[in-house]
């Protein structure tokens, strides 16, 4: 008990190894949270119509066929119209998350161009990711309801394509240069007020400077019939064009190209190649011819000539604008049948300007001296006529001066 009485009770200074314990503790959550947080990818949202075969931490963003990222959540907009997406990128493509990228579903297809996806019918879809070349990055992104038919690192330049009349053609259509596949059909629109259509052409470097402002731009269907006055036509392209049909263009033979077109230049889409040449002229000045007789056999399109050389086409036959529908002109003292016509300026001289003034100087003169129209036939085998124009005064048919303007 002395021994216990006499013990010795010091103070140590510092701290107790105890507490290092909770100290590493600490620290080795820090450094756990701060690897999570380094290792996490970079969030971003993706809007969609509906989540077709999505399954959170399974379907996986790619891009080259590499997995990029995985969708982690999936819920509806605040609107509940349509669905949001969240997905977790890899870190190291954070470079990729251009603001013009695009994002589409991979999955079965089959439209113009083939088929595709036939991969995914095992292993699910997925969404591929193609970065753009925008300096600014982003977070949010929009599935395109395509995928894009050109790539964003294709080189080459777009057009704009009106057509009127011509059939309807499909996106991702081919378009040919002289049997070469050089471009194809990005996007197609109808336009319900002005009831045409709108299509945009992408045409791959360096074709586009093939596009120059004589450019005709038609359907290309494989076989054209063309039944005139001129008689019977047959133009027939490749087989393949059969099945695919697509859209043509170019100028001419023995026409001047003229400058190359600037990017976004608008063109006439026509329905076939003989139409197309047909509207190349945009410049002309309508009459009125009078016939006693029977028109039949004369049609809308059939050319009017001077001589043999053609001055202008037929527009209506007969002219219907009159009152209650009766022929315009037509009376009791008049049982005559009127057709329209148009002169053409570009088809009397490549300088428009100088046709127009040179014809509109004359006319009146000519008609006086006796300018007639009379009706002829253009081909045997097909009976068409067509209109010509010569000083026949013995002739009934008159040019009458009366003018319209569209």
């Amino acid at each position: 008990m002395a021994e216990a009485d006499n013990a010795v009770i010091t103070q140590r200074n510092g701290i107790s190894k105890i507490w290092f314990v909770p100290l590493m503790a600490l620290i080795l959550g820090i450094w756990m949270v701060y690897a999570y947080l380094d290792d996490k990818g970079t969030m971003i949202t993706i809007v969609m119509p509906n989540a077709e075969g999505i399954s959170p931490g399974k379907t996986q963003i790619k891009t080259r066929s590499v997995p990029i990222g995985l969708i982690t959540e999936v819920h509806l907009t605040d609107d509940r119209r349509q669905v949001e997406v969240t997905a977790e990128i890899e870190k190291r493509y954070d470079d990729l998350l251009t603001k013009d990228a695009q994002i589409w579903a991979v999955q079965p297809r089959i439209d113009q161009s083939g088929i595709s996806g036939l991969g995914t019918l095992l292993s699910g879809i997925y969404f591929e990711f193609r970065p753009g070349n925008a300096q600014e990055n982003s977070d949010e992104f929009t599935v395109l309801p395509e995928p894009p038919l050109v790539s964003i690192n294709l080189k080459g330049k777009r057009y704009e394509l009106i057509s009127y009349n011509a059939d309807a053609m499909a996106v991702g259509s081919p378009v040919y240069f002289k049997g070469y596949n050089v471009g194809t059909i990005e996007k197609a629109q109808f336009d319900w007020q002005q009831q045409v259509m709108n299509y945009q052409v992408f045409i791959q470097d360096p074709y586009h400077n093939l596009i120059t402002q004589k450019t005709l731009f038609w359907v290309e269907t494989g076989l054209e019939m063309d039944l005139s006055a001129d008689g019977l036509s047959v133009r027939a392209g490749p087989l393949t064009k059969f099945v695919d049909g697509g859209i043509t263009f170019g100028v001419p033979n023995r026409e001047d190209p003229g400058a190359i077109a600037k990017e976004n230049s608008q063109f006439v889409l026509s329905k076939s190649y003989s139409e197309s040449l047909e509207e190349r002229y945009p410049d002309y000045q309508y009459y009125v011819v009078m016939f006693e007789h029977s028109i039949r056999g004369l049609r809308a399109g059939a050319p009017v000539e001077y001589r043999g050389v053609r001055i202008g086409t037929v527009v209506e036959v007969p002219l219907n604008e009159g009152k209650d529908g009766m022929p315009v002109l037509v009376t009791e003292n008049n049982t005559d049948i009127p057709v329209l016509i148009k002169v053409e300026f570009a088809r009397i001289n490549e300088d428009v300007a100088l046709a127009e003034n040179f014809w509109r100087k004359n006319i009146g003169i000519w008609l006086k001296n006796g300018l007639r129209a009379s009706m002829e036939t253009g081909s045997l085998i097909t009976g068409a006529l067509f209109v010509n124009v010569d000083f026949l005064s013995t002739r009934r048919e008159a040019l009458c001066g009366n003018v319209w303007r569209l």
